[in-house]
């Protein structure tokens, strides 16, 4: 074999082994812990995946400073590049979607690293006073009455290192609890903020944007599991991420798996059908076996947090049973989702 030959043959290998490498099961074991379980009913979401390159996400409201979607290592993500604050609102009728005696939780996945700048979200009052939330290494907090720091979420080690990271934040009963990745970084108790309204931006710079991607807001609905299932013997969970068009769980579904098995483990004598549910896009058929997948993925992480394979089945229903409008992105994501249900026999 000659020299050209052998290079060919190490560059391909070395190819196979970047593409396994990338495509393995993410770890799952540091969120063995992790308790946050988003509110039942989708708001809003967006991925930027329908938006143009340079373009203002067709979702959003420009407030302030500027930003546009893009393409970062091929994920599709908005970045805000304003030298002052950029804030964007999520397009929502009527601009009164929260209200400080309500839950709600908003979810985004964000880029760290060097040469970043990090986001921020704005809740906004009757009085037009704000509050701001940042996400960076750890979660603070600044608006009346509220000066908090929280605990460092993100190691130095890995805030050298170009990441992606999970942003989560839940609220109710007038006190908000905000995750990075795994960790609860901040709380904040007995909140006197009668939010109506959220934006999300920051300080970005062209060449040092703000990245987001994946961004979900939820309102309403309870977190008992237990409760839930004893009384109206299904819950229906919007908490359950996947990579797209995949059966990859993401770690951040560890918080409604979590719960899913503290509540059978209160209730051991129930059985449950894990149903998977998917949008209409793509194919019939693949979106059939997809949502079998998805259950049977799910299943895979309970059996392995201790509940018997007995007390589990697990049913692929594509998107024969949507609950949400298939024509628009809304619409979508509640079709998108896993139930639980308790089995009668």
């Amino acid at each position: 074999m000659n020299k050209t030959a052998k290079f060919k043959g190490l560059m391909l290998a070395l190819l196979l082994l970047f593409s396994v490498s990338h495509s393995q099961t993410p770890n799952l074991k540091p969120y063995l812990n992790y308790d946050f379980v988003p509110a039942e009913k989708v708001v809003f979401e967006d991925d930027f995946r329908a938006d143009k390159a340079g373009e203002v996400p067709a979702l959003w409201l420009v407030n302030s400073g500027a930003g546009a979607a893009n393409k970062v290592d091929g994920i599709s993500a908005f970045q805000f590049t304003e030298g002052h604050y950029s804030k964007f609102e999520p397009n929502i009728p009527g601009r009164t979607y929260l209200n400080a005696n309500d839950v709600f939780s908003v979810e985004f996945d964000y880029l760290g690293g060097p040469g970043v700048n990090y986001p921020r979200l704005f809740f906004e009052n009757d009085k037009e006073e704000q509050l701001e939330v940042s996400f960076a290494l750890f979660v603070d907090a600044v608006g009346p009455g509220v000066v908090l720091k929280g605990t460092e979420a993100i190691s130095k080690e890995n805030a050298q290192k170009k990441l992606w990271h999970h942003a989560a934040l839940f609220y109710s009963n007038h006190e908000m609890t905000c995750y990075i990745d795994h960790v609860k970084s901040l709380t904040i108790s007995k909140m006197d903020f009668n939010m109506k309204l959220l934006n999300i931006g920051g300080i970005g710079k062209p060449k040092e944007p703000v990245s987001i991607t994946n961004f979900k807001l939820n309102a309403g609905g309870s977190i008992d599991f237990k409760n839930k299932m004893e009384k109206e013997e299904k819950i229906v969970s919007h908490g359950i991420h996947f990579d797209v068009n995949k059966a990859t769980l993401r770690p951040e579904s560890m918080g409604t798996i979590n719960a899913i098995v503290k509540m059978m483990q209160a209730l051991p004598e129930i059985k449950i059908e894990i149903g998977g549910h998917t949008d209409s896009d793509g194919d019939d058929a693949v979106n059939l076996k997809l949502s079998l997948d998805r259950a049977n993925a799910v299943q895979k992480e309970i059996l392995a947090l201790g509940i018997t394979a007995d007390r589990m089945t697990t049913k692929g229903y594509g998107e024969t049973k949507a609950i949400g409008d298939n024509s628009n992105l809304q619409g979508k994501a509640q079709n998108r989702r896993i139930e639980f249900l308790k089995k009668t026999e």
